[in-house]
C-alpha cells in the first residue's frame, strides 16, 4: 500500500514540473529580424569600359561579428539585443551591399564580391580590401563606420591607396529598423568614397602614375 501511494504523487509532481517549463519556454518574446539593404547613389562615369573590381574579404570587429545587433551606451559600454538579431552574418551582408552599392557607382557589371565572379587576376582591374573598425549606432542615434580600408591593383601588393575612414549619420528614431536602415546608408557612403577614389587613381595611372607600393 505505501508504494501505491508514492507512486500515486510522483505523477502529478513531473507533469506540474512539466508543465512549468513550458510555461517558462513560451514566456521568452519572439526574436526579430534584420537586413542591411542596397542604395542607390551617384553614378560615376569612369572609362568607356567597365572596370572589374573585386570587393573582399571584409573583416569585421570581433564584437559585432554575432547575430545580435549592438548598440554603443558610452565609448566602453555596449548593449547586446538578444532578441534583435541579423538575418544572415554581418560580414556578409556588409561585403554583399558594398558591392552592390559600388556596381551601381561605377556602372559596372564586373564588380564581384571576393570568392566570386571573375578568379583569375588578369581580369581585375582594382581590389578593395578592408578591416571594419567600429559598426554601430550610439544611444543618441547617431550611426558609426569606422573602417580601414586599402585599394590595390591586380595583386594586392600593388597599393594604389591605403586609409581609414570615419562615415557618421544620425537614424531616424531608437528602433531597430530605422538602426538597420542608417546602416545601411553608411554603407552606401563608403562605396561612394570608393568609387571616387578609383576615378582618381584610375585617371593617375592612365597619365602613368605607378602604385604607391609594388
Amino acid at each position: 500500500m505505501r508504494r501505491s501511494k508514492t507512486k500515486h504523487f510522483a505523477a502529478p509532481i513531473v507533469l506540474v514540473t512539466i508543465y512549468g517549463l513550458l510555461i517558462g519556454c513560451s514566456s521568452s518574446p519572439p526574436s526579430r529580424y534584420y537586413t542591411l539593404e542596397e542604395q542607390l547613389t551617384t553614378t560615376i562615369q569612369v572609362t568607356a569600359e567597365p572596370l572589374a573590381v573585386r570587393v573582399g574579404p571584409i573583416r569585421m570587429a570581433r564584437y559585432i561579428d554575432r547575430p545580435q545587433i549592438v548598440t554603443r551606451i558610452q565609448s566602453n559600454e555596449l548593449k547586446v539585443a538578444e532578441y534583435d538579431r541579423w538575418i544572415e552574418p554581418l560580414d556578409q551582408s556588409f561585403q554583399r551591399i558594398l558591392t552592390n552599392n559600388l556596381a551601381d557607382n561605377l556602372s559596372s557589371p564586373l564588380v564581384y564580391e571576393f570568392g566570386a565572379g571573375a578568379s583569375g587576376d588578369m581580369l581585375i582591374n582594382y581590389q578593395v580590401l578592408a578591416s571594419v573598425m567600429r559598426f554601430d549606432v550610439d544611444q543618441n542615434n547617431i550611426a558609426t563606420l569606422d573602417v580601414q580600408w586599402t585599394l590595390t591593383g591586380r595583386k594586392v601588393d600593388h597599393i594604389y591607396l591605403a586609409q581609414r575612414t570615419v562615415f557618421t549619420v544620425e537614424a531616424d528614431s531608437k528602433s531597430y529598423s530605422d538602426r538597420a536602415a542608417a546602416m545601411s546608408t553608411l554603407i552606401a557612403e563608403f562605396a561612394q568614397d570608393i568609387a571616387e577614389r578609383i576615378v582618381q587613381v584610375n585617371l593617375a595611372a592612365a597619365n602613368g602614375a605607378a602604385p604607391i607600393s609594388q
